[in-house]
């Protein structure tokens, strides 16, 4: 079970960390997305919040480079990969409660299993719905209000189900 989730973990990673890259294809992104792939691979070797840390700071700091150095336009695939983020560093933590089970008692492991499972389907419905509404708006600029409100009740309405759901 950890090698599998420790696999999921680096993949969605890489993919998380390199989608700047395709964003703004420089050198810079390019460096700082293989400095993210290694602080995640150290994280899940040493089983440490620190590599995991660094390399979602990293992340972050060349998604914000990327979008400060690409075109005008909004990345309409920022809900999506702001879900694959949270994802990711939730797929890592329960990568460490697999290492540690031992340590860890198995109705902990199991409810944060389950709570993973429940929000991260919620939030990936919001974020389709929140991708679907950023295409179709992104053409018509005085539509942009309406997509925003869109955006908000989806991820209000995920947020709400999954608080359901988990209670």
């Amino acid at each position: 079970m950890q090698a599998r989730l420790s696999v999921c973990c680096a993949l969605l990673g890489l993919a998380v960390f390199l989608y700047p890259v395709s964003a703004a294809p420089t050198a810079v992104t390019l460096a700082l997305a293989g400095c993210a792939v290694a602080s995640l691979t150290l994280g899940l070797i040493t089983s440490r919040w620190l590599g995991a840390g660094l390399a979602a700071g990293i992340a972050l700091s060349n998604y914000a480079l990327a979008l400060g150095s690409g075109s005008a336009r909004p990345d309409i695939y920022a809900p999506v990969l702001a879900v694959a983020s949270w994802l990711l560093l939730e797929l890592f933590d329960l990568a460490v409660m697999a290492r540690r089970q031992g340590q860890i008692d198995a109705e902990v492991y199991d409810a944060h299993r389950r709570r993973l499972i429940t929000t991260s389907g919620s939030a990936g419905l919001a974020s389709v719905v929140v991708l679907v509404a950023g295409a179709l708006f992104q053409a018509h600029p005085a539509l942009l209000p309406a997509s925003a409100i869109a955006a908000a009740a989806a991820v209000a309405t995920a947020v709400a189900l999954a608080r359901r759901a988990m209670s």
